[in-house]
C-alpha cells in the first residue's frame, strides 16, 4: 500500500504530503521539513504495529533495541553472523553512511546510517524497501537468497539486522543460533 502511494512521486508531490505528515506525527517529531531526512520515520511508521521503536534517527532505533528497551526485537551483527542470517519479511537491515569516524568524533559522522525493511521474498530475491531513497519510497535493493531465505551473497554495506522475535505460542526459528524454540 505504501509503495503504491509513492509510485512515480517524490516527497514534493502534493499527494504524498499527508503520508509524510503521518510519518512525522507518529514519531512526534513535529511538522515534516523537506530539509530533514525522513527515512527513519518511514521505517518507524511501517513497523508501527510490531512494537518497534519510534524515531527520526536510524541510530536511535538500533540503540534502543540493543539496550533491550524493545525486548521483542533483537539486533545482530551481519558480518559476524552472515552464514546464520535468514531474511524474512519485516527484518530491518541497517547500513552506515558516515565516513567511519570514531563514536566520540564531534562531527557525529560515525552515526549517519540508513535502514531498509525486507518487504518480501519474491522468488530467489529478498526485496528491501526504504523511505527517502532519492526523495521517494521504493524498493532499494534486491538480495539473492536461497529457497529458505539465506543470502547467497554478502549483504554489501548492511552491517546490522534487526529481527522481531515472535512469541505467539508457535514454533519460531532462532536462525542466528541455529535452534528451534517453543514459546508458551
Amino acid at each position: 500500500q505504501e509503495l503504491a502511494a509513492w509510485d512515480g512521486k517524490n516527497e514534493h508531490h502534493p499527494e504524498v504530503q499527508p503520508r509524510l505528515a503521518a510519518y512525522w506525527n507518529h514519531i512526534d517529531y513535529g511538522p515534516w521539513n523537506p530539509d530533514v531526512p525522513w527515512s527513519a520515520s518511514f521505517v518507524s511508521w511501517i513497523m508501527r504495529n510490531t512494537g518497534f521503536p519510534e524515531s527520526a534517527n536510524h541510530r536511535t532505533l538500533v540503540e534502543e533495541i540493543i539496550a533491550g528497551n524493545y525486548p521483542q526485537w533483537k539486533a545482530y551483527s551481519i558480518p559476524k553472523n552472515l552464514s546464520l542470517i535468514r531474511l524474512s519479511p519485516g527484518d530491518i537491515l541497517v547500513e552506515p553512511r558516515g565516513k567511519g569516524a570514531p563514536p566520540n568524533d564531534p562531527s557525529g559522522d560515525y552515526w549517519i546510517s540508513h535502514s531498509a525493511i525486507v518487504y518480501r521474498i519474491a522468488g530467489n530475491r529478498a526485496e528491501l524497501v526504504g523511505g527517502n531513497v532519492n526523495h521517494t519510497a521504493k524498493v532499494e535493493a534486491r538480495i539473492p537468497v536461497d529457497a529458505e531465505g539465506y543470502p547467497l551473497t554478502d549483504l554489501g554495506d548492511y552491517k546490522i539486522i534487526l529481527k522481531r522475535e515472535k512469541k505467539n505460542g508457535t514454533r519460531i526459528a532462532l536462525a542466528l543460533l541455529g535452534l528451534w524454540a517453543i514459546w508458551r
